[in-house]
């Protein structure tokens, strides 16, 4: 289910750079990197919810009348659908020519993320980088290398006028 969402997203990402194929096994194995990426983080959730992490009553140790923070574990899983927002930016990054101008646009509705010691980059720095090119453009939107994590509402933009804009999620980033 996972890959066959970041398959999507990698087949929108390319569309929106304005190259249109049929999917085949380079897309395919893309979308599956993808979601290899992410596979560890999934597993490390469902051992929490085995250890009970997500319980309600901790005291109550009996499987049978175990109850789950369901909201809690739906938050966590809303994390595994929104990572296919970067999905489709690297897929967007990766169909455009090798010398076409990037720019990192940050949404001017959205609360943006800051430079925080922990993270290799923040919005800010990386729209003030612009433009990049595919070898000098660091990282994509929505791929987990800001403190916005997968909820960030930046878009990347070509010098030939391809956009990921229209698919920029309305959330908080």
């Amino acid at each position: 289910m996972f890959t066959e969402a970041h398959l999507g997203a990698w087949i929108v990402g390319r569309m929106l750079a304005g190259y249109f194929h049929e999917p085949d096994e380079a897309d395919r194995s893309a979308a599956q990197d993808a979601w290899s990426g992410q596979q560890k983080y999934l597993d490390h959730l469902t051992s929490q919810i085995d250890a009970g992490r997500y319980d309600l009553d901790r005291w109550n140790r009996g499987d049978s009348d175990r109850l789950l923070d369901a909201d809690g574990i739906a938050e966590r899983l809303a994390l595994y659908v929104a990572r296919t927002y970067g999905t489709l930016q690297s897929s967007f990054v990766y169909s455009l020519f090798p010398y076409e101008l990037i720019y990192w646009v940050m949404d001017p509705l959205a609360e943006h993320c800051h430079h925080e010691p922990n993270w290799p980059y923040d919005c800010p720095s990386l729209e003030a980088g612009s433009p990049y090119t595919i070898f000098t453009l660091p990282t994509e939107p929505g791929n987990c290398d800001t403190p916005c994590l997968t909820y960030c509402r930046c878009h990347l933009e070509s010098s030939l006028g391809y956009s990921t804009s229209a698919a920029s999620p309305l959330r908080r980033g």
